[in-house]
């Protein structure tokens, strides 16, 4: 579990230093910097699965677009560096990045300096453990997307943005296919038994009462 994170020069965090704790809930006036405290974190990710991390950070992927460096850059920074750490319980890792003036007209922060490569295999933000769940709505459809690599091999929800296109693919494997049972502090007392997608369903009724959740397996397709 993440603990603590520290950001410098990014957007509008000029200097940041955020304790972590199992539940952690942002609030506060549009622009005051919410979304980039969670940017962050997907930032290092994108560029961990991209394969370049060890090289620097990687604005644009399939997790988010910032756009160009100049974008990222905090407008108040006073240093010409950007920089993000992270503390999962087993020390600090920081990353700094190049954000002098020749690199702003770039999307790519080439890196200045970077902790032991080995250190991150011990974070889940770098693991198959790790969920982006953004705020994007999936409107109702006959069939959804099936990705087997994504979802049977990386367990992930989503394949861009955190739109959680994968879901129905996620409860058939899991729930039906392997047929996952949840933690017992988490059993809805009225579901038909403790299975993930028996679970899934009950809970979503106590939002929707009518909800049908996919249960139809085809080639492309979860219907």
């Amino acid at each position: 579990m993440l603990r603590l994170l520290h950001i410098d020069n990014y957007k509008i965090h000029k200097h940041l230093r955020l304790e972590l704790g199992n539940l952690t809930v942002l609030t506060g006036l549009n622009s005051s910097g919410k979304s980039s405290v969670i940017q962050s974190l997907l930032l290092l990710r994108q560029s961990y699965q991209q394969n370049v991390l060890n090289e620097g950070l990687s604005l644009n992927g399939d997790l988010l677009s910032i756009g160009l460096c100049r974008d990222a850059l905090c407008q108040m920074a006073d240093e010409d560096y950007m920089s993000f750490g992270i503390d999962g319980g087993h020390g600090l890792s920081t990353w700094r990045w190049d954000a002098s003036d020749g690199v702003l007209g770039k999307d790519f922060f080439s890196l200045l300096q970077g902790p032991d490569p080995k250190m991150l295999h011990e974070s889940s933000l770098f693991t198959n453990n790790f969920q982006y769940i953004s705020a994007a709505r999936q409107e109702p459809s006959e069939s959804y997307p099936l990705n087997t690599n994504m979802v049977e091999s990386r367990r992930q929800l989503s394949q861009k943005y955190g739109k959680c296109e994968l879901t129905a693919h996620f409860l058939y494997h899991f729930g039906v296919a392997k047929k996952l049972s949840v933690l017992p502090g988490l059993v809805h007392r009225a579901g038909e038994s403790a299975e993930l997608l028996a679970q899934v369903s009950s809970w979503e009724r106590v939002i929707s009462p009518m909800s049908l959740l996919p249960q139809r397996k085809e080639t492309s397709l979860i219907r």
